[in-house]
């Protein structure tokens, strides 16, 4: 008979020592993750339902935290994607009897609300799902800017820009009128008060050794082996098939802790090499992008341009964090060149639409052939925005000096 203690190894030791850990770590946050997902779905048994769903995904991909600084923030990000997938997938749309708040998309019919709860649930239905998962884990999870910007792949500026255009709303809305002697911040932690209020209809009691035992126990665990196998395999394969761009994806290979008993407090893993698990594992190709040029705004002297790029597949996908933007005219060419700066990829998902701004100045060059349009060029790849429409020239500003034209984009945002 084989000894089970000489079978043991370092990988085993430390998955028990995770499984030790997990049942601390849901007591510790499980109630913060069913406020954010209550936010973001509307409903406090959809809100349990998501997060219970949440720690199985958490414990499958705990290592890729990187550092143990960050848990709080992943964990409420976790939640708060799946609620939202959960929200887009219907669930908690319903209004059920024995609930008591109301689903995003009915809440005016939830007899269980105060009129000030129900105008805030209102409110929050008149948000997309972006929106009410940065309120939910700016509002609710207290994260900043940049801990919401690194949980939901978007930039910082992005994040307060529509926590910005919330508030402005929200200000004209009668309901929501703010003292006059409030300040901006104020008034914003005034209603921060007021959805974590709301947000406590999520919580219940629960058994934190049950939930985490059930997350531990809902899929066979694989070895360390035969992940790290699979999916660097998986990403040979890709790549096999792809531009070489695919390795500045494929690259982001580092080196993470897999005992999530660093978590936990306990003793030390084994550190291991393993590719950071992501939906997007390689750049998108041409023809699985849609770009447009939705407008052209003069401010003084400088055009800019709006400019949507629109992922047409079912994948998820990256596009370059800063191409080279170019100004094109009607005989294809670019009159303008800007420059292409280095930066990594930026996630654009199945159907998702991402935005960017770009600023031409100081044009003084040949005359402008009509239509007018943005391009991107990526190594020898160009990504062409559909112009304005067929005889717009209204993106090629005055020459206003003899000094170098100016022609930059701004970071792209959902």
């Amino acid at each position: 008979m084989v000894d089970e203690a000489a079978q043991s190894t370092p990988e085993s030791e430390a998955e028990a020592r995770d499984a030790a850990a997990f049942p601390r770590i849901v007591s510790a946050h499980h109630d913060d993750m069913a406020r954010v997902a209550f936010v973001v779905i509307g409903l406090p048994r959809p809100a349990q339902d998501a997060v219970e769903a949440a720690w199985v995904k958490i414990w499958h991909e705990r290592a890729t935290l990187q550092t143990p600084k960050r848990l709080r923030a992943w964990l409420l990000g976790m939640a708060a994607k799946e609620a939202r997938d959960r929200a887009e997938a219907g669930f908690g749309q319903s209004v059920d009897a024995q609930d008591s708040g109301a689903p995003v998309s009915q809440a005016a019919s939830a007899p269980a609300y105060r009129s000030d709860e129900l105008a805030l649930a209102n409110a929050l239905a008149g948000l997309d799902a972006y929106d009410r998962m940065i309120l939910g884990l700016r509002w609710v999870g207290d994260l900043d800017a940049e801990q919401i910007a690194v949980e939901l792949g978007m930039p910082a500026n992005a994040v307060l820009a529509r926590v910005a255009r919330i508030l402005d709303a929200w200000l004209k809305d009668p309901s929501f009128a703010a003292a006059p002697e409030l300040t901006l911040d104020e008034y914003e932690r005034e209603l921060a008060s007021h959805l974590r209020a709301l947000a406590d209809r999520a919580v219940v009691e629960i058994d934190a050794d049950a939930v985490a035992r059930a997350a531990v126990e809902s899929l066979p665990a694989p070895t360390i082996t035969d992940t790290l196998d699979a999916t660097l395999q998986d990403l040979i394969d890709r790549a096999r098939s792809l531009d070489r761009r695919i390795w500045a994806v494929a690259g982001g290979v580092v080196v993470v802790l897999l005992a999530f008993s660093l978590l936990g407090g306990g003793g030390g893993g084994v550190a291991i090499a393993t590719p950071v698990p992501t939906d997007a594992t390689r750049f998108c190709f041409l023809e699985e992008l849609e770009a447009r040029v939705t407008g052209w705004q003069a401010t003084g002297n400088e055009r800019i341009a709006t400019v949507t790029v629109q992922n047409t597949t079912a994948g998820a996908c990256f596009i370059d964090g800063a191409p080279e933007p170019w100004l094109i005219d009607g005989t294809q060419t670019a009159i303008l060149k800007g420059q292409d700066l280095p930066a990594g990829g930026v996630r654009i998902g199945p159907h998702e639409t991402l935005r960017t701004r770009v600023h031409v100045a100081n044009y003084c060059g040949r005359q402008a052939q009509a239509p007018v349009t943005i391009g991107f060029r990526e190594g020898t790849t160009l990504i062409l925005a559909s112009p304005l429409d067929a005889n717009d020239v209204s993106g090629v500003p005055p020459c206003t000096s003899n000094g170098a034209a100016t022609l930059y984009m701004e970071a792209w945002a959902p």
